[in-house]
């Protein structure tokens, strides 16, 4: 965990400085349950999160790492490094961009890393993402709304309903083994935040499995 900190804070202190200046800028650190991706769960091993993210004008970027706690050597689970360019507009904002993800747990049946440009269109409450995985020849597409509200004592809760598809483009992808995206999934999430401090559960209907599954995150996060 020690070196999981060290590594991020290292991470964010470079990026700051090669936005500087910023328009803002968030620091999040915190624990998942599970890991999801394109609707289906990608690792049911808890994990360590860590992420920075900062905007400059209608630039983004963003360092996401994971840690995951079965792993004995302390390394890291899975590392992503986001891109992204935005066009605002009062009705939505668009952003163009891609995210780089490196997967450091060995696993013969996929490749390490992962080229995944996306398209997302959304405002406040809404969004619309579009999302190809390049090595695996997989596209997603998944919309997602959310509400915040004010509960008491400056407590405010946000939740979200999701729903998603996935699908390979092509009979033989690049992974040794095809993972068939083929049918919808949906899901929700229900979040508490106080001050700096989060923490919500999740659940997940997987259309290839046909079952449910539930997990819970924390963290705190800080903006500068």
């Amino acid at each position: 965990m020690n070196k999981l900190i060290a590594l991020f804070l290292a991470t964010a202190a470079i990026s700051q400085a090669a936005l500087a200046p910023a328009n803002y800028g968030t620091l999040t650190v915190g624990y998942r349950e599970k890991d999801i991706t394109f609707g289906r769960v990608s690792s049911r091993q808890g994990a360590y999160v860590a992420n920075a993210e900062f905007t400059w004008q209608s630039f983004r970027a963003a360092a996401v790492m994971q840690n995951n706690v079965s792993l004995k050597d302390s390394g890291l689970y899975q590392a992503d490094l986001v891109g992204g360019y935005s066009f605002f507009s009062t009705f939505a904002n668009i952003e163009l961009g891609t995210k780089y993800v490196t997967k450091f747990e060995a696993d013969p049946k996929d490749r390490m890393n992962h080229w995944r440009p996306f398209i997302a269109v959304g405002n406040s409450w809404m969004a619309v993402t579009a999302t190809a995985d390049l090595e695996a020849q997989t596209t997603n597409i998944e919309g997602k709304v959310s509400k915040t509200l004010p509960l008491f004592l400056g407590i405010k809760s946000t939740t979200a309903l999701s729903a998603g598809y996935t699908d390979v483009n092509d009979a033989l992808p690049r992974t040794l083994k095809e993972i068939k995206y083929t049918n919808a999934y949906y899901g929700g999430s229900f979040d508490v935040t106080w001050k700096i401090a989060t923490a919500g559960i999740y659940v997940l209907r997987d259309g290839i499995q046909k079952e449910w599954t539930a997990g819970w995150r924390a963290g705190t996060t800080i903006r500068f």
